[in-house]
């Protein structure tokens, strides 16, 4: 088990990983975007990491997506990582429990609400649940 969670922290860290923001025009929504998203134009990502698109922006160097709770607040952040990419979102028609213990490769905001998800996989737990470690 060791192993496998420094295995995960170490992929984590990779330069390649990233994930991006753009305009989901169909859904009128933020979309956030880790590489391996059927939403991400890779020639575009490559001009964002150069900081030369004017469609995308890399938001974070993690690999996936995923949902922090932290004093009864939803973040959204990249997986493994601590600082989130965008604080105190609303899970719209998303159950709690599946927005917590799943990864993603995108997901979609609106006004600060869970639009749209594209599942990667489970999660290894609950791990993101501040809250639940206080009690």
């Amino acid at each position: 088990m060791k192993v496998l969670a420094t295995l995960v922290f170490l992929l984590s860290l990779s330069t390649k990983a990233a994930i991006y923001k753009g305009n989901d025009t169909e859904l009128s929504c933020e979309r956030y975007m880790a590489q391996n998203s059927q939403y991400l134009d890779t020639d575009e990502a490559q001009l964002a990491d150069t900081k030369q698109s004017q469609i995308l922006k890399r938001v974070s160097i993690k690999a996936a997506l995923n949902f922090s709770k932290s004093h009864g607040k939803f973040n959204l952040k990249g997986t493994m990582g601590y600082w989130p990419i965008l604080m105190d979102v609303s899970l719209g028609d998303y159950s709690e429990e599946y927005l917590m213990n799943n990864i993603f490769k995108s997901v979609c905001i609106h006004d600060n609400q869970v639009v749209d998800v594209e599942f990667s996989r489970k999660a290894l737990n609950n791990w993101n649940n501040v809250d639940a470690l206080r009690d």
